[in-house]
C-alpha cells in the first residue's frame, strides 16, 4: 500500500510539470498573440484555453492523488489495527499459556511434599535423621527442581536435608517461618502450605519457593503432628525456564519482554530482571485476559486459572512489546 501511494504521489509530480509547461506555453502564446496586434487574436484564444485546460489538469491530479492517498492511508491504518488485535489476542494467549505451564509445575510440587511427608524414612526421622537425609538425597537426584529438602521438627529445628554437603543446616531454626506454622496446622495429610518467593540464606540465597506440609505418626492421613517436611523448589529454574520457552517470533525478541507478577503485581520473574520482588507493574487488574495497544507498544497479561486442585497464588504473566 505504501508503494502504491509513493507511485500516485510521482504521478501527480510528473502531472504538476507538464501542466507548468503548458502553462508556460500558453503564457508565452499570449504575449505573442498581444504582439501580433488583431491577426493573433484568435490565436490568443488558443493560448487562454490550453491554461484554462493546464489549470484544470491540475486540479483533478491534485484531487485524484489526495482521494487515492487518503484511501490508502485508511487502509493502512485498518490493517495497523487489525494487525494489532491479531498480535494482543496471540500474546493474552501466549501469556495464558505461560503461567499455566508454571502452575501445572507447582501443582506437581503440592502433590510431591504431601507424598514424601508419608514416606518411611520421613516419618522415621526423629529415630534416624541420617537414613531420612540419604532417602531425600536419593529424591533429590532425580528430582532436580529442588535445592533441597528438609525435614523439620515441631519446634521449627531443620533436623535432616537432602544436601548436606552442600548446605549446611541441620540444626537452624525456621521456627518463625510463615509456611512452618501454616505446615503444622494443618488438620490432614491432604493440606499443605505454600511460601512466598524469596531469597534464602540457608542456600547460599537461591531463588526458591517452599511447600510444606506436616509429618504425621505412622505417616496416617490424620494423625498426630510429629514434624513438618518443606521442598524448596528452585523458582529461578522453573521461571526462567518457562520464560524463555515463550514462542516468539524471531523477530520479536529483542523488542518482547516476558515477566510474571504476584498477585500484587510485584515482578517475580525472571529472576535476574532488576526489579525482582521489588518493582510494581501497574496495570488494569479488572479482566483475567487482555491486551492494550498504545501507538507502537503492546501489553498482555493472563490471571493463572489454576490446575485441577490447585488454584493458584493470583499471579499473571505479563508480555509487552515496544
Amino acid at each position: 500500500m505504501q508503494a502504491t501511494a509513493s507511485k500516485a504521489s510521482r504521478f501527480n509530480s510528473q502531472l504538476d510539470l507538464i501542466t507548468a509547461n503548458m502553462n508556460m506555453l500558453s503564457l508565452n502564446a499570449l504575449i505573442e498573440a498581444a504582439n501580433s496586434g488583431v491577426a493573433g487574436k484568435g490565436f490568443g484564444v488558443v493560448a487562454q484555453e490550453m491554461k484554462n485546460l493546464a489549470e484544470t489538469i491540475k486540479t483533478a491530479s491534485n484531487a485524484f492523488t489526495s482521494d487515492v492517498i487518503d484511501s490508502l492511508k485508511a487502509r493502512v491504518e485498518e490493517s495497523r489495527r487489525i494487525d494489532n488485535i491479531v498480535n494482543g489476542s496471540r500474546f493474552a494467549d501466549l501469556a495464558l499459556n505461560l503461567i499455566d505451564v508454571i502452575d501445572r509445575n507447582l501443582f506437581e510440587r503440592t502433590c510431591d511434599v504431601r507424598w514424601w511427608a508419608t514416606d518411611a524414612a520421613v516419618v522415621g526421622a526423629k529415630e534416624n535423621p541420617d537414613w531420612a537425609s540419604k532417602r531425600l538425597g536419593v529424591i533429590l537426584d532425580s528430582y532436580t527442581i529442588y535445592q533441597d529438602i528438609w525435614v523439620i521438627r515441631t519446634d521449627g529445628t531443620i533436623l535432616s536435608n537432602g544436601r548436606p554437603n552442600k548446605y549446611s543446616v541441620q540444626g537452624k531454626s525456621v521456627i518463625n517461618e510463615a509456611w512452618f506454622q501454616a505446615a503444622k496446622a494443618t488438620q490432614s495429610g491432604n493440606e499443605y502450605a505454600v511460601g512466598e518467593i524469596h531469597k534464602n540464606p540457608y542456600l547460599i540465597n537461591a531463588s526458591v519457593i517452599p511447600y510444606a506440609t506436616a509429618i504425621r505418626e505412622n505417616g496416617e492421613e490424620s494423625g498426630d503432628v510429629t514434624g513438618v517436611i518443606v521442598v524448596m523448589m528452585d523458582w529461578s529454574g522453573l521461571a526462567d525456564g518457562a520464560l524463555k520457552a515463550v514462542r516468539l517470533r524471531e523477530n520479536e525478541r529483542a523488542s518482547t519482554e516476558c515477566l510474571v507478577v504476584d498477585n500484587k503485581g510485584v515482578i517475580i520473574a525472571p529472576t535476574n530482571h532488576p526489579g525482582f520482588l521489588r518493582d510494581r507493574l501497574q496495570f488494569n487488574q479488572a479482566k483475567n485476559q487482555s491486551f492494550e495497544v498504545n501507538n507502537a507498544s503492546l501489553f498482555a497479561q493472563a490471571l493463572t486459572p489454576g490446575y485441577e486442585t490447585y488454584q493458584g497464588l493470583g499471579w499473571r504473566a505479563v508480555i509487552k512489546k515496544g
